[in-house]
C-alpha cells in the first residue's frame, strides 16, 4: 500500500517487485483498488500451488531505477560515471522521467569520487534544466507580489537601503582615518647614505680593494600638536640593511642584519680588485627593509685611481 509520494521509478529493486496499490488518495477508486488486491490475493491463497512451483519471471524494474542503484555504489569507474552522465543528461529531456531524473544526477555529484569533469558537466546540465523549467512569468510574479505589498514594503527596502549605505561609509571612514594617522603620527626612519672610502689608496692593478660604506640612520617622531617631527637619537632599531655597491656601473646587494642606534655613523665594507690601469667609479647607496623607512635615494659616487702593478 503506498501512503505517500514516492517515485517508483528509484525504488530499490526488492521492493520494486512488490506489487503496490495507492492509497493515497483516500478515495472511492483507491478503496476499491484496495477491495479487488485484498481479494484476489485471499483467492490465490485458497488455490492449490503446483509442486514444485515454476520459477518467476523476473519483476520488471524502472530504467532509472538501475541508474539509481549504479549511483549508490561504493565505488565507479570513469566509465560508469560517463554513462550515468550520459543518461542522466538524456532523460531529463523526457518529461516524465526529468524530476527522478535530476535527483539522482544531485546523487552522483554528491559522491568523494565523482571526477572534476563529470562534476561540471553534471552542473552545466542541471543548470540549463532548472532554467529551462522555470515558468516564464516565474520572476514576474514575484515582482508583482512586490508591488502588491505597497508603499510600506518599499519604504522599508528604502531604509534598509540607505543604513547599509551608513555603514559602509562609516567603516571606510574608520579605515581611511586609521591610514591617516599612520601616516601622520607613526615615526620615520631614514637611512642615507654619508661616505665612501677604501685601502689601499692608491691601489694596482689586481691588487685586492677594501671599500667602506658609511651611512647614518636618523628617527624622527611627532609629539603633541607638532606637525613637524623631532629628531630622536640613541633609539635602538633591529633591521636588515641592504647595501648596493657599483663597481663601473656593475651594481651588487648585500644584506646586512643588525642592530643600530639612530645617530650613530654606521659602515658597511666590500672586497674588489681592479683589472685595468686608469679612473674607476664607485657607488655606494643603503637602505632599510622596514615598511615604515624612508630610504634616501642619495648615491655616493667617488673616482678610484689605479695604477700600474709595479714588477
Amino acid at each position: 500500500m503506498l501512503l505517500s509520494d514516492v517515485s517508483t521509478n528509484l525504488l530499490p529493486q526488492d521492493v520494486a517487485e512488490i506489487q503496490l496499490v495507492d492509497f493515497q488518495k483516500d478515495d472511492r477508486a483507491a478503496a476499491l483498488d484496495l477491495a479487488r488486491a485484498l481479494t484476489d490475493f485471499s483467492q490465490r491463497g485458497a488455490r492449490a500451488l503446483p509442486d514444485p512451483l515454476p520459477t518467476s519471471p523476473p519483476v520488471p524494474t524502472s530504467y532509472l531505477e538501475n541508474l539509481a542503484r549504479l549511483a549508490r555504489q561504493d565505488s565507479l569507474s570513469y566509465e560508469q560515471q560517463s554513462r550515468l552522465l550520459v543518461e542522466l543528461k538524456a532523460s531529463l529531456q523526457n518529461p516524465k522521467l526529468a524530476g527522478d531524473a535530476r535527483t539522482v544526477l544531485e546523487q552522483v555529484r554528491s559522491r568523494p569520487d565523482v571526477l572534476a569533469r563529470i562534476d561540471k558537466e553534471a552542473a552545466d546540465a542541471l543548470a540549463t534544466y532548472d532554467r529551462v523549467s522555470t515558468p516564464p512569468g516565474a520572476s514576474s510574479r514575484t515582482s508583482a507580489d512586490d508591488d502588491a505589498r505597497g508603499p510600506a514594503s518599499t519604504k522599508g527596502r528604502s531604509l534598509q537601503t540607505i543604513l547599509q549605505r551608513v555603514v559602509g561609509v562609516g567603516i571606510g571612514a574608520a579605515i581611511g582615518m586609521f591610514v591617516l594617522y599612520g601616516v601622520l603620527f607613526s615615526p620615520r626612519i631614514d637611512v642615507q647614505a654619508t661616505d665612501v672610502d677604501w685601502e689601499p689608496r692608491n691601489p694596482q692593478v689586481g691588487q685586492r680593494v677594501t671599500v667602506t660604506g658609511r651611512y647614518v640612520i636618523s628617527y624622527r617622531v611627532r609629539t603633541g600638536l607638532s606637525w613637524s617631527r623631532q629628531l630622536v637619537r640613541g633609539e635602538k632599531l633591529n633591521d636588515i640593511f641592504t647595501a648596493t655597491w657599483s663597481v663601473d656601473s656593475s651594481e651588487t646587494n648585500r644584506e646586512e642584519p643588525r642592530t643600530a642606534t639612530t645617530g650613530e655613523v654606521l659602515d658597511t665594507a666590500f672586497e674588489t680588485t681592479f683589472e685595468r690601469p686608469g679612473p674607476h667609479e664607485i657607488a655606494f647607496a643603503v637602505r632599510s627593509t622596514k615598511s615604515d623607512a624612508e630610504s634616501s635615494k642619495k648615491k655616493i659616487v667617488r673616482t678610484v685611481y689605479v695604477q700600474t702593478s709595479q714588477q
